[in-house]
């Protein structure tokens, strides 16, 4: 999937992953983030190092903040909500 709506779900991962308040403004419901299901850390889609699932640190909602780490594993993306652990998935 390479067109605008690769391009979509890209910009809406980099902007909710990591951001701390996540409750929906028009409805209260907190949205789901995205993590890896392997190890349960925030993974991303970073369009400037194109459109894969990758793992970091730090806040996705700033811009160069975020450190992105191979932690040995591919990123097997999952969504969970705020305050669910990743013993949860």
């Amino acid at each position: 999937m390479t067109g605008p709506e690769a391009f979509e779900i890209a910009l809406a991962a980099v902007t909710t992953a990591g951001d701390q308040d996540t409750a929906d403004e028009d409805t209260g419901e907190e949205e789901p983030v995205p993590v890896c299901r392997r190890c349960g850390g925030p993974i991303a889609i970073f369009p400037d190092r194109g459109l894969r699932w990758r793992h970091f640190r730090g806040a996705a909602s700033t811009s160069g903040t975020q450190q992105v780490y191979d932690p040995g594993h591919a990123a097997q993306v999952t969504w969970i909500l705020p305050g669910e652990g990743p013993d949860e998935l």
